[in-house]
């Protein structure tokens, strides 16, 4: 079965918080931990990943901030991944792959598997953040809970 990784969905999840905030707002890791429901060792080794892939900026301080490093339209599923998981290969034969197929040089479905990690990956790289998640949708997603108003400053 062809499945992302616990740490991509979590990541995707994350940027979905970080796009809801103001463009030129941050989260500190703790903060989106809460946010999100998820463990804070979990979120932290996931932003710092996003940020060396240059997804995220971080601002170090006090307490370590992150925001979005690119606009949504510019952040692409594949982007994510890859920074999450490592190259996108559907077997190990695939030149992206680890490596460790046996019958890497006479199998006769490598060119079709290299064909099929090919279509992945174009289609990956054709879905953007900004098209997961517009951000004028109101709704939350499945899992996602309900976003509390922001209160105004008086």
């Amino acid at each position: 079965m062809l499945r992302l990784s616990k740490e991509t969905d979590y990541g995707i999840l994350l940027l979905r918080r970080l796009q809801l905030v103001r463009r030129d707002s941050v989260m500190s890791a703790r903060d989106l931990a809460e946010a999100s429901r998820l463990p804070l060792p979990t979120v932290g080794r996931i932003l710092k990943a996003l940020a060396r892939a240059g997804i995220l900026t971080s601002r170090r301080g006090a307490k370590c901030r992150y925001a979005l490093g690119r606009r949504g339209d510019e952040i692409t599923v594949a982007t994510v991944v890859e920074a999450l998981q490592g190259p996108i290969a559907m077997t190990s034969c695939h030149p992206d792959g680890d490596g460790d197929c046996r019958m890497a040089g006479t199998c006769p479905v490598a060119f079709p598997i290299r064909t099929l990690t090919s279509a992945v990956r174009a289609a990956l790289e054709g879905l953007t953040l900004a098209q997961l998640f517009p951000r004028q949708s109101t709704q939350p997603h499945r899992g996602e809970p309900e976003e509390e108003p922001e209160q105004e400053a008086t």
